[in-house]
């Protein structure tokens, strides 16, 4: 058994890295022929939004399927229609006015969102059966680096790729990436450890209302969506504040933003290399609190930060905040992905795990609509402390009601 789920591991891995890559590459190639294009930031941000607002529309769809029917016949289905939109999108790209090409890619993304959804709930509520237990932390381990690499070389290979290819060629390249990953999610066995009991569904509005009352009765569950929600709203208001204070108010410039910018990844990447060696000991509300004071504390030396005069220790304070940042989210994600996928029951998996998601992708957008409204009104330091005060008061909350069971 050890011996198989090194296997499935690494098939698992392979698969969601390259997937993954691709993926964000053709993403990050769309969005900028977009701009290109058009030069409208309204059409440039609507794409950006398809993903989350997609996740949220159709949560009870995705749910309710994951749950009722194989896992793998899932995950497979959606990874051939991302092919099939991808061959379409290829065909047709370049017959279009330039309208019905920004309709072709607004509908492609739409399309790929909703299949990414389906692959993606499947293959996460399949943790429990297709690797060992002993092997379930290395898994979410590794995809954690997987993640953090991406978002360090997507952007990079991104913008080579878009400046030497045309979108044509940048669709191909996606295109082989998806049928690598179905090729090697077609190996995985997604009940190797054990059989999945068939489950009777009674309708999809019925299927939601009760993954939505197993979230509301499990304690455990509800701290770690809250502390998720909270964080990633907070992180809105760095994402939008740094380039506030770094480049208009400061003035230091595009290059020292952006170079503290990728501090966040780099700490992303740095503490996924040392998530499998963890142990939780079954303490996830406990081990996200203390994460959760840490990150509350770097928010509060945001919040008077300008009232530090040398710019050489402003630019070093705010990439080691935004490296610590990136080390803390991720190992935050350790209980929260942990609990989700090894602890909901099996036939509560993917209504529970679609609807979380969803809440917690769909805070982004809306969290940077506010903060960049708030940011032309309040002083950085109200606002940091906002958001440092929420995360302490919600961080205590876990440290003092913690559960382990």
């Amino acid at each position: 058994m050890a011996k198989q789920s090194q296997k499935q591991l690494l098939l698992a891995v392979s698969s969601l890295g390259i997937g993954n890559l691709a993926s964000s590459i053709f993403s990050f190639c769309l969005s900028l022929y977009t701009l290109q294009k058009t030069g409208s930031s309204l059409v440039f941000s609507t794409i950006l939004l398809i993903n989350p607002v997609i996740k949220l529309l159709f949560t009870p769809l995705v749910g309710y399927t994951v749950d009722k029917y194989h896992h793998k016949k899932i995950a497979i289905g959606a990874q051939l229609v991302s092919i099939v939109l991808d061959v379409i999108f290829l065909s047709l790209i370049e017959l279009l006015s330039l309208n019905e090409q920004i309709l072709l890619i607004t509908l492609a993304v739409i399309g790929l969102s909703l299949a990414d959804c389906f692959q993606e709930t499947s293959y996460k509520a399949s943790t429990k059966s297709f690797v060992a237990e002993e092997y379930r932390q290395k898994l979410i381990g590794y995809e954690q680096v997987v993640t953090a690499g991406t978002a360090i070389l997507a952007p990079i290979l991104g913008g080579v790729v878009f400046s030497w290819l045309e979108l044509n060629w940048v669709t191909i390249i996606e295109l082989i990436g998806e049928v690598v990953s179905l090729l090697l999610i077609s190996m995985i066995d997604f009940y190797l450890v054990e059989q999945r009991q068939s489950s009777h569904l009674s309708s999809i509005k019925e299927s939601f209302k009760a993954g939505i009352n197993y979230i509301r009765q499990d304690k455990n569950l509800l701290g770690l969506l809250l502390f998720a929600v909270f964080a990633n709203f907070s992180l809105g208001a760095v994402e939008v504040g740094l380039p506030v204070i770094m480049v208009k108010q400061l003035k230091l410039g595009s290059e020292l933003y952006g170079m503290t910018t990728s501090c966040l990844a780099m700490g992303m990447l740095v503490t996924s290399l040392f998530l499998s060696k963890l142990n939780l000991n079954g303490a996830y509300l406990g081990f996200t609190g203390r994460n959760g004071v840490v990150l509350s504390v770097i928010f509060a030396i945001f919040a008077f930060i300008e009232l530090v005069e040398n710019t050489y220790l402003i630019t070093f304070t705010f990439g080691l905040g935004m490296f610590l940042i990136g080390g803390i989210l991720t190992m935050s994600n350790l209980p929260f992905a942990m609990y989700l996928r090894t602890q909901v029951a099996e036939d509560y998996q993917g209504r529970v795990g679609s609807t979380m998601s969803s809440l917690v992708s769909l805070l982004s957008p809306i969290s940077f609509a506010i903060f960049g409204l708030l940011f032309n009104t309040l002083a950085s330091l109200w606002i940091f402390s906002f958001c440092g005060t929420i995360l302490l008061i919600d961080s205590l909350f876990l440290l003092k009601n913690k559960h382990t069971s």
